[in-house]
C-alpha cells in the first residue's frame, strides 16, 4: 500500500479498536416498521420493545457488549496493527475482510459529500 493510504487504514483500525470500549447492543423486538415501503427517511415509522431476561417489565434487559458480538473481528484488527498493517499472515477470507474495511475507509469522504445535501 502507498504511505498515505496505509496510514489512513491504520488509523481507521485505532478508531475501531477505541469505539468498541463502552459499546453496548441492546436486543430489541421489531413490532412493526415500514422500511419495506418507499418512505422518506423523515417518515421512517418503527415500534419496537426491549428484550428482556422474563416478561416482568422490571426485569433485565438483555444486552452484549460490542466485543462479545465482534471479537474475531477485534482479533483480526488487533493482529494486523500489531504487525504494522501487514497482512502476508492472513487467510483469503481475512484478507478480503481487511480490503473491504481499507475500501471503506478509502472512500469515506466520496459517501459523505454524497449523502450531504446540496
Amino acid at each position: 500500500m502507498e504511505e498515505a493510504k496505509r496510514l489512513i487504514f491504520q488509523l481507521g483500525v485505532k478508531v475501531v479498536n477505541n469505539v468498541h470500549a463502552n459499546m453496548i447492543f441492546f436486543l430489541l423486538r421489531i413490532d412493526h416498521c415500514n422500511a419495506a415501503y418507499s418512505n422518506g427517511f423523515s417518515a421512517a415509522d418503527v415500534k419496537y420493545r426491549v428484550i428482556r431476561e422474563s416478561d416482568d417489565r422490571h426485569a433485565r434487559i438483555l444486552s452484549y457488549n460490542f466485543t462479545d458480538l465482534f471479537i474475531d473481528g477485534m482479533k483480526l484488527l488487533s493482529d494486523v496493527e500489531n504487525n504494522d498493517g501487514s497482512q502476508e499472515k492472513l487467510q483469503l477470507h481475512e484478507r478480503n475482510a481487511m480490503l473491504r474495511l481499507y475500501n471503506f475507509f478509502e472512500n469515506l469522504g466520496e459517501r459523505e459529500s454524497e449523502t450531504r445535501p446540496k
